[in-house]
């Protein structure tokens, strides 16, 4: 059992961070690396940058050659290289260079002018990285396992960046192949079409360029990474790293709080809105109303009805004009009432249509944009006014109160406190967790791809019969340590038991001795004699089982 890998993932920081357990993991760490000096370090080097080129003429003469001679394949020179190249801070560096030629393709295509259609030389050169990469990342998940591989969550980051970089190159090649639908202009505005073709491939251009642009932000913290194993950035790295889980456990209270607030208040807005709509039909009826107490007249009545009496036409007239009055007052009682007694001004900006939502609350998503920017303090409050009545404008502005009394006194505090909880608390620890953190990565680049990107796509299948041959080197190792082991223990088994018959044949005999010396004299052997000759006879048999 590899006690050092079992306590790395058993978490024993303690254990993993004494000198003696470091001493350990180091020799791992570096191989036959560690007892190397500047002049072989130099040789190492060009072999490690070389190697892609000279690993298959190797593979060959050991197929050709030594496998006739009947060299092993791990002392054949094919597998002396693929021994050094598996050494775990030669694989640490290999995957570093990796990311840092990533990184530089993707630089280039988001700081250079790039074609809106057609695929450039840079954008398939990213494609053959990305297609190495999720080849890298299926090879790490087969060889480590996948509760190992998902324990680690800078592996749901490289699956998070090279799905988006997929996507994005789908969506190239899709742009490329597409026909777009064009409206068709005559022959002399012909330029019209060229133009509506540009709006539409930049459209499109546009959404690749934010994958591109989100990916590069996101490979860049990945690179951070890579620092951890320095003793100045590292300690920092892993003190962030705890910081930022803190931050994303905060970010979900200040989330539900921002959503309760925000909904509260964009309830109002749906009050708003239906007021609006029914103030504004009440408004035209007012209006059509009033028209018709202008304009219908006693000679209307006169002109319409002209064989009635006077008498009557006056009836008729009165009880118009004051049916009318009634039915004016009504609907400015029931606008007044939904509207504060506010109904002059309400009813001119809902008929002229410019009484609307305001343009903070207009939606849920800007409602929820506002109150997450009042966190900060950067929204304005004078925007809580027309066309909200009094009773909403209060009710709006205690609901801001109240939320941004617990998000930036209690929450930010308490955040604050956290923070500084745990820095803290890594900082009294620091040379432990970088420790186990380095440790970690002894058990994540044990076994990895050694060869650079795209050499690693093509050298797959020769890396797994290379990793075969190690497991079986491995297992032979395992099973003659086990049949020493038992050996030895047989060993100390018979031992144990003929010096305990031993033991008890001298406790008998001396016994015998002191009842015979008691009853004559001594004789003349001298004292210890049989101890003597017990300890002869012990190494005897242990030379005899060695």
């Amino acid at each position: 059992v590899d006690l050092i890998r079992v306590a790395i993932d058993q978490k024993k920081k303690k254990f993993v961070s004494h000198p003696f357990s470091q001493q350990i993991i180091n020799g791992r760490w570096y191989g036959d690396l560690a007892h190397k000096m500047f002049f072989g370090k130099t040789i190492v080097a060009f072999q490690f940058m070389l190697s892609p080129l000279f690993v298959v003429p190797l593979f060959l003469k050991f197929l050709l050659i030594d496998i006739h001679r009947g060299v092993p394949v791990m002392d054949s020179d094919f597998g002396r290289l693929l021994r050094l190249k598996f050494t775990p801070c030669l694989c640490f560096i290999t995957d570093a260079v990796n990311f840092i030629i990533f990184l530089t393709i993707l630089t280039c295509i988001c700081l250079t002018e790039q074609d809106r259609q057609t695929v450039t030389p840079w954008e398939y050169a990213l494609y053959v990285c990305v297609v190495s990469r999720i080849v890298i990342e299926l090879d790490n998940l087969v060889e480590q396992g996948w509760r190992i591989y998902f324990g680690n969550v800078w592996n749901y980051v490289d699956i998070a960046i090279l799905t988006l970089l997929t996507i994005s190159g789908v969506y190239k090649v899709w742009i490329q192949e597409a026909e777009f639908n064009l409206e068709s202009f005559p022959n002399r505005f012909k330029q019209f079409n060229d133009w509506a073709l540009e709006v539409k491939l930049y459209k499109h251009f546009l959404n690749v360029s934010y994958i591109y642009a989100i990916a590069e932000f996101v490979l860049f913290l990945r690179l951070l990474t890579l620092l951890e194993i320095t003793r100045s950035m590292g300690p920092l790295l892993i003190a962030l790293k705890y910081l930022l889980v803190d931050v994303l456990k905060f970010s979900v209270i200040l989330l539900t709080t921002v959503v309760g607030a925000s909904i509260t208040i964009y309830s109002m807005n749906v009050r708003l809105e239906m007021i609006i709509d029914v103030v504004g039909g009440l408004c035209r009826e007012l209006s059509w109303v009033q028209f018709l107490a202008q304009n219908v007249t006693w000679r209307y009545f006169k002109n319409t009805y002209p064989d009635e009496s006077l008498e009557g036409l006056n009836k008729m007239y009165e009880d118009f004009q004051s049916g009318n009055r009634k039915y004016r007052k009504d609907i400015t009682t029931i606008i007044g009432e939904l509207t504060d007694n506010n109904s002059t001004t309400f009813c001119s900006k809902t008929l002229e249509g410019e009484l609307t939502a305001p343009a903070s609350f207009e939606n849920f998503q800007a409602t929820v944009t506002s109150v997450m920017w009042s966190t900060f303090g950067l929204f304005d409050v004078t925007n809580v006014s027309e066309p909200y009545d009094d009773r909403t404008i209060s009710f709006i502005n205690v609901i801001l109160v109240l939320y941004i009394l617990l998000a930036c006194v209690l929450m930010l505090n308490m955040l604050i406190g956290i923070l500084s909880t745990t820095f803290d608390r890594i900082q009294s620890n620091c040379d432990i967790e970088w420790k186990y953190a380095r440790s970690e990565l002894l058990k994540e680049y044990s076994g990895t791809q050694p060869f650079l990107i795209p050499f690693s796509t093509f050298l797959l299948p020769l890396v797994y019969w290379f990793r075969g041959k190690l497991r079986e080197e491995q297992q032979k190792e395992s099973e003659q340590s086990s049949n020493l082991t038992e050996g030895r223990s047989r060993r100390d088994n018979i031992i144990s038991e003929v010096c305990e018959r031993f033991e008890s044949d001298l406790i008998r005999d001396s016994s015998e001795d002191e009842s015979e010396s008691a009853a004559r004299p001594r004789s003349g052997s001298r004292p210890g004699t049989r101890g003597r000759n017990f300890d002869a006879r012990v190494r005897r048999l242990r030379r005899r089982f060695d």
